[in-house]
């Protein structure tokens, strides 16, 4: 989300007490990662599930995961927003090169001196 808004221009959005808001979801989640047998906030079963032609790890999610999805979802989805909206109001691109390495695909290829 940071580099969004800094690329998008809005980086006097970014003070240290809305970075440090921002980190509060993903460090409670990286602790609940690490006590997750515990309580089960993340995973609350794993398990073979052999119903298939092959057999593949099932899982089951905790409610805390869940949160923590929409929690990600929710910046990344701000995040393509405000890159989205600062295109808007962008400058011109920049002129296109007359004479390059596109305009001769044998000078790309290091061609030029067979052809």
């Amino acid at each position: 989300m940071a580099l969004a808004l800094q690329s998008a221009g809005q980086g006097r959005w970014l003070t240290r007490r809305r970075l440090a808001w921002l980190a509060v979801v993903p460090i409670i989640t990286q602790v609940l990662v690490w006590t997750d047998p515990l309580h089960g906030l993340i995973r609350q079963d794993v398990y073979l599930d052999t119903a298939g032609p092959f057999p593949v790890i099932g899982k089951t999610y905790g409610p805390w995961f869940w949160a923590f999805a929409t929690y990600s979802y929710g910046l990344f989805s701000a995040a393509i927003l405000s890159i989205g909206s600062s295109g808007a109001a962008s400058p011109a691109p920049l002129p296109r090169a007359t004479h390059g390495v596109a305009d001769r695909p044998g000078r790309a290829a290091g061609l030029e001196r067979i052809v």
